[in-house]
C-alpha cells in the first residue's frame, strides 16, 4: 500500500508539472494590467525666474492611445518624492484644473492614471522661490568731522541675485513714488548732513531698507551779505566766517552780476579782503566770493533794488553796457534796441527793451524763406537776469509782418517763440514779458500747484527754474506760440520720458502736459517746448513712473487652448476672483484658509478650488443653494455674473434707474445687479437690445467683463492659444488675463506695459 501510494503521488505530480509551468510563467510576467504604455507627464513651472510669490506647475498629462478612447482618469500631486502606491489614498486632485501652485521650494510628485489603469509618476524640483530680502549693510567712509563729502559704502547680496539698489535723502511713503538714485559701483556720495535711505531689490522682487545718518559734514567757510543805502549809493558788507584749526580767510572778492564760482578764479574782480565792504551806484545783482587757506570756496549774491530811495518799485537806472543782442537768421543786426533796468516785483530785476528800428532787420531777412528775429542775452551764463519786458513798435510789426518772421525772446532760463505775422492787426504795441521765477518761494508755489493738479501722485520734483510768460495785446496769436524751457545738462536719454510741464493759467487752473523735446545741433536734448497761451506760469517736472503690478488670473488647458467658448464654471469664477482680489491687496472677511469650503457638501477640502470657494463665500461674493451645495462645476448665466460682480466690487444700483433691456425689467430677480453692471460699463447688451440674462457666460466673456470692472490694460503681446487668433474679438482681454505684467504710468500721460 505504501509503495503504491508513493507511485500514485509521483504520477499526480508529473501530471501537474505542465500546470505548474504555466503558473510559473504568469508569475514571471507580473501583475497583468491593461494594454498600452503608461501616460506621459510633462511639468512646466511658471514663473521659472526668481519670485517671492507662488509658482504654478502646469501639468501636461497625455494617455496612450487617446484615439482609441483612452484618457486620463486621475491626476494628483503631492509634496516630496512619492511612489505610485501613495496616491491610492493620498495627494490632491487636479484633474479639472491641470495645474497646482506651490509656495515653497522643494520636490513635488505628480501622479497620472488612465482609464486603462496604466499609471505614471513624474517629479519636479522648485528652487526659484525666494521670500527673504537681501542682506544690506551701509558704512560711511569716515565718521570724523569733514568739510567735504562722505562716501556711503553699500554692500548688498542675495541668493537670487541683486536686481537694483537705490538711495535717497527721503524716506519712501506708502502708495507714493520714491524720488531716488541708483547706487553705482556699491557706493554713493553725500555732501550734506541728513538721514539717507537705501533700498536693495533682489531678482525675486523682495526688498530690504536701511537708513544711515550722516552728521559729520561741517562747513569751514560761510558767508553772509547785507546792504544799506543812502546818498544815491548802496553799501554791501560781507561777513565771512572761517572755522577749523589753522584756517583763515585768504581772499574776499566781488563783481557785478550773478556770477558762477569759476569766474572768480580767472575773471576780473575787486579785492575787499581787508575792507569787507564795497559801494555800488547802480541797481542790479552782485556776487561776492570768499576762499580760505584750506581751499574752501563759497559765493553769495545780493540784489540791490534801491539806492537810497524810499520806494524800490520806482527806482531805475540805465545799464552801463548792453546785455542783449538782436539777430536776424543768425546775423547780428545794428538795430536800436533801447535797454533799461528796473526793479520788478519783490527783488526781481527786469529789463525793459524797445525794438523800433526794423530797417536793418528787413535787409537781413529772406523774402521767400522762414526768418527768425532773435533777441537774447549776450552771455546768459555770466549775466543771468530775472526777466525782460519787450515792446514791439507798430513800425516794426508792419515792416516784418510780410517776411514770415518768428520772434524769439531768449533770457537763458526760458525762451518764447512768437509768429510776428499774427500781430499785424494789433491795435497797440504788443508787449512780451518773460520772467524767470528764481525765488525759492516761487519754486515752492509752482510745485504745490503742480501737486494740486495731479503731480502729487508721482511725487514729482522741479527740473529747472519756473518761468512766467505774458503776451500782452495779442492773445489770439498766442495759440501759435511756444514757450521753451531749458533742460538740465547731462540729462540721460532714458530720463526724457520722465519729464512733463506744469502750466498754470491766469484763472488759477493748472494742467500737466507732455511737452515736446527740443534738440540742439549735436542731437542733445536741450529744452522742452509747450504752448502756453497768452499767459501762463510753467515749470518742468521730473518724476519716476508709477508701477502697477498685474498678475495672471486665468489659465488655459493642457491641449494648448484657452477654452474661449466653454461656459465658465462657478469654481473657475471663484478662483479668478480670489486671485484678482489677492493681487489688488483686498481680502475677504471671515475664514480664507480654505476650511470654509467644508460647509458645502460638494466641495471637499481636497477640491482644487476649495480655498477660492471658501474666500468667495466668506466675502459674500458667491453662495451655495438651499441644499448646502456650491455646484462648483455648474456654469453661470449672465444675470448670475452681474450679481456676483456688484457684490465683489461693492457697487450699488443707480438710484431710481432701470435698464434699457426688455428681458431684464424690474420683475427680473437680478434687475438691480444688471442695472449696476450695465451702468458701470462692465456688461453690455446685444444689437437687438436684449441682455440675455439666462444665457451662459463663456470663459472669453468672463475675462472681458472682469478686465472692464478692474480697468485692466492689455499688452500687445502674450501667450499663444490654439483657439485665440489675433483677430478674435476677445484676444486682447485674454492676453491680459492669462499673463503677468507691469504697467508704468508716466507723469506726461504715457503708459508702458512690461510683460514679466
Amino acid at each position: 500500500m505504501r509503495k503504491r501510494g508513493l507511485s500514485t503521488l509521483l504520477a499526480a505530480v508529473l501530471l501537474l508539472l505542465p500546470v505548474l509551468g504555466a503558473i510559473s510563467t504568469m508569475v514571471d510576467v507580473g501583475p497583468v494590467g491593461a494594454a498600452g504604455a503608461p501616460p506621459s507627464i510633462t511639468l512646466t513651472p511658471y514663473p521659472d525666474d526668481p519670485t517671492n510669490d507662488e509658482v504654478w506647475i502646469e501639468i501636461d498629462a497625455v494617455a496612450d492611445d487617446e484615439a482609441g478612447g483612452n484618457r486620463i482618469d486621475a491626476l494628483r500631486w503631492a509634496d516630496g518624492v512619492r511612489n505610485a502606491s501613495y496616491f491610492a489614498t493620498g495627494g490632491t486632485d487636479v484633474l479639472d484644473d491641470g495645474e497646482f501652485e506651490v509656495t515653497r521650494n522643494g520636490t513635488y510628485t505628480v501622479y497620472a492614471r488612465d482609464t486603462a489603469d496604466n499609471e505614471a509618476i513624474e517629479t519636479i524640483t522648485v528652487s526659484n522661490i525666494d521670500k527673504d530680502g537681501p542682506t544690506l549693510t551701509l558704512r560711511p567712509s569716515t565718521t570724523e568731522p569733514t568739510s567735504g563729502s562722505v562716501t556711503v559704502e553699500v554692500d548688498a547680496s542675495d541668493s537670487s541675485g541683486i536686481d537694483e539698489v537705490r538711495w535717497s535723502d527721503e524716506a519712501p511713503q506708502m502708495d507714493s513714488p520714491w524720488p531716488s538714485h541708483e547706487v553705482i559701483d556699491g557706493e554713493f556720495v553725500v555732501t550734506e548732513n541728513g538721514t539717507y535711505t537705501v533700498i536693495a531689490f533682489d531678482k525675486a522682487n523682495n526688498q530690504t531698507m536701511r537708513q544711515i545718518a550722516i552728521d559729520n559734514i561741517l562747513p569751514e567757510l560761510s558767508l553772509t551779505l547785507r546792504s544799506s543805502s543812502s546818498g544815491g549809493k548802496a553799501t554791501v558788507t560781507a561777513e565771512p566766517i572761517v572755522l577749523g584749526n589753522g584756517n583763515s580767510l585768504e581772499a574776499l572778492l566781488w563783481a557785478a552780476g550773478d556770477l558762477p564760482l569759476p569766474y572768480f578764479r580767472e575773471g576780473a574782480s575787486e579785492d575787499i579782503t581787508a575792507a569787507n565792504r564795497f559801494d555800488v551806484a547802480s541797481l542790479g545783482t552782485y556776487t561776492v566770493y570768499a576762499r580760505d587757506t584750506n581751499g574752501n570756496e563759497v559765493i553769495k549774491t545780493i540784489r540791490i533794488t534801491t539806492l537810497g530811495s524810499s520806494s524800490s518799485s520806482s527806482a531805475s537806472a540805465s545799464s552801463s553796457s548792453s546785455l542783449f543782442i538782436a539777430t536776424m537768421n543768425g546775423k547780428q543786426a545794428a538795430v536800436s534796441l533801447r535797454e533799461s533796468a528796473a526793479s520788478g516785483s519783490g527783488t526781481q530785476l527786469v529789463y525793459e527793451l524797445n525794438l523800433d528800428d526794423p530797417a536793418e532787420l528787413a535787409a537781413l531777412a529772406s523774402p521767400d524763406g522762414k526768418n527768425e528775429l532773435r533777441v537774447a542775452l549776450k552771455d546768459p551764463a555770466s549775466h543771468p537776469i530775472d526777466g525782460v519786458s519787450l515792446r514791439l513798435s507798430q513800425r516794426t510789426l508792419s515792416r516784418l509782418a510780410g517776411l514770415n518772421a518768428k520772434l524769439t525772446l531768449d533770457i537763458g532760463a526760458a525762451a518764447y517763440e512768437w509768429p510776428i505775422k499774427t500781430l499785424a492787426s494789433a491795435s497797440e504795441d504788443p508787449v512780451l514779458r518773460l520772467t524767470a521765477l528764481r525765488q525759492s518761494a516761487d519754486a515752492d508755489q509752482a510745485l504745490a500747484d503742480a501737486n494740486a493738479a495731479g503731480a502729487d501722485d508721482w511725487r514729482a520734483e522741479l527740473a529747472g527754474i519756473p518761468a512766467e510768460i505774458e503776451a500782452g495785446g495779442a492773445s489770439a496769436s498766442a495759440e501759435d506760440s511756444w514757450l521753451v524751457l531749458p533742460l538740465p545738462s547731462g540729462l540721460a536719454s532714458a530720463d526724457l520720458g520722465k519729464l512733463a510741464v506744469f502750466l498754470k493759467n491766469r484763472d488759477g487752473t493748472g494742467t500737466i502736459v507732455p511737452g515736446t523735446i527740443r534738440y540742439d545741433s549735436q542731437g542733445q536734448a536741450a529744452g522742452i517746448a509747450v504752448r502756453p497761451g497768452a499767459f501762463a506760469r510753467a515749470a518742468v517736472l521730473k518724476a519716476e513712473p508709477i508701477k502697477t503690478r498685474f498678475d495672471r488670473y486665468a489659465n488655459g488647458y493642457a491641449d494648448g487652448s484657452f477654452g474661449t467658448g466653454k461656459p465658465i464654471t462657478r469654481a473657475e469664477l471663484a478662483s479668478m476672483l480670489a486671485k484678482l482680489s489677492a493681487a489688488s491687496g483686498s481680502s475677504a472677511s471671515g475664514d480664507n484658509s480654505g476650511s470654509g469650503a467644508a460647509a458645502f457638501q460638494d466641495v471637499p477640502a481636497s477640491f482644487w478650488a476649495a480655498k477660492a470657494i471658501a474666500q468667495a463665500a466668506a466675502a459674500g461674493w458667491m453662495s451655495g443653494d438651499s441644499e448646502g451645495r456650491f455646484r462648483p462645476n455648474d456654469s453661470l448665466t449672465r444675470a448670475e455674473l452681474a450679481s456676483v460682480l456688484v457684490r465683489w466690487r461693492k457697487e450699488q444700483a443707480p438710484v431710481g434707474g432701470g435698464t434699457r433691456f426688455p428681458d431684464a425689467a424690474a420683475s427680473h430677480w437680478a434687475f438691480s445687479a444688471i442695472a449696476a453692471a450695465a451702468g458701470k460699463g462692465w456688461m453690455t447688451g446685444y444689437t437687438d437690445g436684449s441682455f440675455k440674462p439666462d444665457q451662459d457666460v463663456t470663459r472669453a466673456e468672463a475675462v472681458t467683463v472682469l478686465n472692464r470692472a478692474l480697468g485692466r490694460p492689455s499688452p500687445s503681446d502674450g501667450p499663444s492659444w490654439s483657439d485665440v487668433a489675433d483677430t478674435y474679438w476677445a484676444a486682447a482681454a485674454i492676453r491680459s488675463a492669462s499673463q503677468s505684467f507691469d504697467e508704468l504710468r508716466y507723469l506726461n500721460g504715457k503708459v508702458e506695459l512690461l510683460v514679466r
